[in-house]
């Protein structure tokens, strides 16, 4: 009767574990997943106000108005070049336990 509690209670360590290692890799694949959606769309998001900047920049007209549009803009364009280099700081750590986890 002992022996059968503790080998109960070996088979629902196991389960368990077993559990635990698949929702760490299921959720290890969503972060990588979300990781990789939120790169892509920050680039897109970047190479539009890249173009938007440079489009302000040829425009002839240099009235108060655009010169202080184009302050705006290039000062969030420096904020997003911090949150971008904040996010490759961000996906380093990733990046570096990826390469131990075995792939597919």
């Amino acid at each position: 009767m002992v022996y059968g509690a503790l080998i109960a209670g070996f088979a629902a360590i196991v389960a368990a574990t077993v559990s635990l290692v698949s929702r760490c890799r299921a959720t290890w694949r969503e972060i990588g997943r979300v990781r990789g959606l939120v790169a892509v769309g920050l680039d897109g998001i970047a190479d539009r106000l890249e173009a938007t900047s440079t489009g302000v920049e040829r425009t002839s007209a240099a009235t108060s108005e655009l010169d202080a549009s184009l302050r705006r803009l290039r000062l969030t364009l420096a904020r997003f070049a911090v949150l971008l280099a904040a996010l490759d700081e961000a996906k380093e750590p990733f990046d570096r336990l990826s390469a131990l986890l075995p792939r597919r």
